[in-house]
């Protein structure tokens, strides 16, 4: 295949091209009548649908990976429970490549909980600071104590509207209650 801006095709449309080579490698561009979908006036996304709807045999996207927290927990646990596997019953000597693989596969998934439980202590040891030195303030009275809010200046119930709506509240609310008909 020579290379589609070569052919006076729209840089968008060369991108598409590219794209759906890259993804159905076993297909010929000429399949596809490209100039009979394009439009101008589209974006590239809009154009992969447009093309996806006209020629929905071929491969349009690439498939995305599972982004859900757990089909990635899912992932990594099955990860882990290959790994401790592999280092109980085989020996290292009888490790093929594909199991090297998933060990490292485990070690990036260790080394981004380590990354993420740093992060997480760092900011309960700030935290642990802050309320230390509010503490210090507080003895050396620099700064009054936090008054504490008696239970009856606690904000009330969400669902009940401002005291202006009482009559059509407590209508409602009779209604509700099947008392008004």
């Amino acid at each position: 295949m020579s290379n589609p801006f070569e052919k006076g095709y729209p840089p968008i449309l060369a991108a598409l091209r590219s794209k759906f080579k890259k993804l159905n490698p076993n297909v010929d561009l000429e399949t596809i009548d490209w100039w009979a979908v394009y439009d101008p006036k589209l974006s590239y996304a809009e154009l992969v649908e447009k093309f996806a709807e006209a020629y929905p045999m071929y491969k349009w996207r690439e498939e995305a990976k599972p982004t859900k927290p757990e089909e990635v927990k899912d992932e990594e646990e099955e990860a882990i429970s290959y790994v401790r596997y592999l280092t109980t019953v085989l020996k290292p000597n009888e490790l093929k490549e594909e199991d090297i693989k998933r060990i490292s596969q485990v070690a990036d998934i260790a080394a981004k909980y380590k990354q993420k439980y740093e992060k997480a202590r760092e900011e309960l040891l700030k935290l642990k600071r802050i309320e230390a030195e509010e503490r210090e303030l507080i003895e050396k009275k620099v700064i009054p104590p936090p008054k504490e809010k008696p239970i009856t200046e606690l904000p009330e119930f969400p669902f009940k509207p401002p005291k202006e709506r009482e009559e059509f509240y407590n209508y409602w609310m009779r209604l509700f209650r099947g008392e008004v008909e």
